[in-house]
């Protein structure tokens, strides 16, 4: 058994068959014709067997001599499931395209926030270690300044103790320059 070539483009397995595409596709899709999809530059494209071809070509050539007659409400019926097919497979692709778009329209979004929360969590950590710089460079200038505010205190301090000290020795002094001096002037007037 030799193996299919699937060569043979839908547009030109109509042509040669003279039935529309959809005729085509429809057989594809409901196994009548032997077909595979081949990735092309343009998107998956199905492509017809030269074996499965020939076979078709044969049948059809025999239905057309043989010229058959329908009934109007047998073609009415076949037209309207084929309609109805059709519609059937515009939907289903309309809807999984609309899926597909709300899917990345979906991921976007969640990218969009996730990126929102990422900067709004940065900018929070980045206020937080601003204010923790500040605090440790507030604390030790605070700490120095009540240092020097209480060494201040302290030197104001002992120089107030100081002038009391040296008031206080002066005033000694003084009393006991008073008490020596009226000693000496009593001495004086008792050998006078």
């Amino acid at each position: 058994m030799s193996k299919s070539k699937y060569t043979i483009s839908v547009e030109e397995a109509a042509k040669r068959l003279g039935v529309s595409r959809r005729t085509i596709y429809r057989r594809l899709n409901n196994d009548k014709l032997d077909g595979k999809k081949k990735r092309t530059k343009h998107g998956d494209k199905w492509f017809i067997s030269e074996d499965e071809f020939s076979k078709q070509a044969e049948v059809i050539q025999e239905v057309v001599e043989t010229e058959r007659r329908v009934d109007i409400n047998d073609l009415k019926q076949e037209i309207k499931e084929i309609f109805l097919e059709t519609q059937k497979e515009i939907i289903k692709e309309t809807i999984d395209k609309q899926r597909e778009v709300i899917k990345e329209d979906i991921k976007d979004e969640i990218k969009k926030e996730t990126e929102k929360i990422g900067n709004t969590v940065n900018e929070g950590l980045d206020q937080v270690k601003e204010s923790f710089e500040e605090t440790a460079v507030s604390i030790p200038q605070a700490i120095k300044e009540e240092q020097k505010e209480h060494r201040e205190w302290i030197n104001q301090r002992d120089r107030k103790l100081m002038r009391n000290i040296r008031r206080m020795q002066k005033k000694q002094n003084k009393e006991e320059e008073e008490t020596n001096q009226g000693l000496w002037n009593k001495l004086i007037k008792v050998f006078r």
